[in-house]
């Protein structure tokens, strides 16, 4: 208990819990990006494979021409 209580105190302890601070944010807005690039994704793909499904029911409508 004696350690933390020093560590706390002293500068170097502080700049070392802001630097872990900063590494955890920095993690989470990396794992929030990713996720959402993820889901940009399978919608973008999804809207690809309906494009490609209308695309040929419109030829098949226009006797494949």
């Amino acid at each position: 208990m004696k350690y933390l209580k020093r560590f706390v105190k002293e500068e170097d302890g502080i700049e070392t819990i802001e630097f872990i601070g900063l590494v955890a944010v920095a993690a989470i807005l990396i794992g929030v990006i990713v996720t959402i690039g993820t889901r940009m994704k399978s919608t973008a793909d999804q809207a690809s494979g309906a494009l490609d499904t209308s695309m040929s029911q419109v030829e098949g409508m226009m006797g494949g021409k």
